[in-house]
C-alpha cells in the first residue's frame, strides 16, 4: 500500500493540477500491472476519472456506506468483480469508513440487465465507530498543531509523515491498546486508519489510509495505491 502527496511526490513543483494528472497516470500503471491495485485521491479525484455512469455507481456506494446501509444495488454494472472494485475505490477514497469491511458480498449480474447487488459487512457498532472516529480527530488535530502550513504541499507532507511515524509499530497484532479497548475488535483493525492514529499499531494499508487522513485534513491532494510492489515477496498480496 503507498500513499503518496500528488503535488509532493508524483508532481513537486508543477502545481496540484499537474501532480494529480501525473499521480493518476501512475496510479493506472500500478493498476494495469497488479491485481487489485486502487487508487484513490483527496476530494474524490478518483470519482473525477470515471466516467460518467460510473460515478454514479461509486456516489450509490459512497452514499450507502455513508449511511450504513446493508446493500446497494448498481445498475448495469455488468460484474461483480467491477462493482467490488469501486467498492474497494470508496473505501481508499473515504479513511473514515473505519466500520466498512473489506469484505463484501453480493449477487452475480442479472441475465439481461447487468444489475449487480453489494452486501456490506459493518465490522463496528455505530457507538464504537463514533467513538474512534472522535479519538482518530483529536489525535489528528494534535499531530497537525506541529505542522508549518505555509510550507510548500511536498514539505508539509513530509512533515505529517514524520510525525505520523513516531511512536508507530508495524504489526498485525490489532489496535488492543490502553487508548481504544472498547473498539479493538480483532486483527483486521491494523489495516484501518485508526489503528495508526489511535492505537499506534498497523500494516501498510491502515498506516497508508491513517496517511491519507491527515493530508486531507491539511489540504494536500494525495493518492493510495493498493498493490503488489514489483516481485517484492509479501504474503499479505500487498507493498508499503
Amino acid at each position: 500500500m503507498f500513499a503518496a502527496c500528488a503535488d509532493g511526490f508524483f508532481g513537486a513543483g508543477a502545481g496540484v493540477a499537474e501532480g494529480l494528472r501525473c499521480g493518476w497516470a501512475a496510479a493506472r500503471t500500478a493498476r494495469d500491472a497488479c491485481a487489485p491495485a486502487v487508487a484513490s485521491c483527496a476530494y474524490l479525484a478518483h470519482r473525477q476519472a470515471l466516467n460518467q455512469r460510473e460515478r454514479g455507481l461509486y456516489d450509490l456506494i459512497d452514499t450507502a456506506l455513508a449511511r450504513r446501509e446493508p446493500s446497494a444495488v448498481l445498475p448495469r454494472v455488468g460484474s461483480f468483480a467491477r462493482a467490488a472494485e469501486l467498492y474497494y475505490l470508496v473505501c481508499h477514497d473515504r479513511p473514515g469508513y473505519i466500520y466498512a469491511s473489506r469484505t463484501i458480498c453480493g449477487s452475480d449480474p442479472g441475465p439481461t440487465s447487468g444489475d449487480v447487488r453489494l452486501d456490506f459487512v459493518y465490522r463496528m457498532e455505530p457507538e464504537a465507530a463514533a467513538r474512534a472516529l472522535r479519538k482518530m480527530e483529536r489525535r489528528a488535530t494534535r499531530l497537525l498543531r506541529r505542522v508549518d502550513r505555509t510550507a510548500p504541499a511536498g514539505v508539509i507532507a513530509l512533515q505529517v509523515h514524520d510525525l505520523l511515524l513516531r511512536d508507530f509499530t508495524y504489526t498485525y497484532q490489532g489496535t488492543a491498546s490502553r487508548e481504544m479497548p472498547d473498539e479493538a475488535d480483532g486483527t483486521d483493525d491494523c489495516h484501518f486508519a485508526h489503528a495508526a492514529l489511535i492505537g499506534h499499531n498497523a500494516v501498510c494499508d491502515g498506516w497508508s489510509l491513517a496517511y491519507k487522513y491527515l493530508l486531507d485534513r491539511v489540504g494536500v491532494a494525495s493518492a493510495v495505491v493498493w498493490g503488489q510492489a514489483g516481485d517484492a515477496e509479501n504474503p499479505a498480496g500487498n507493498h508499503a
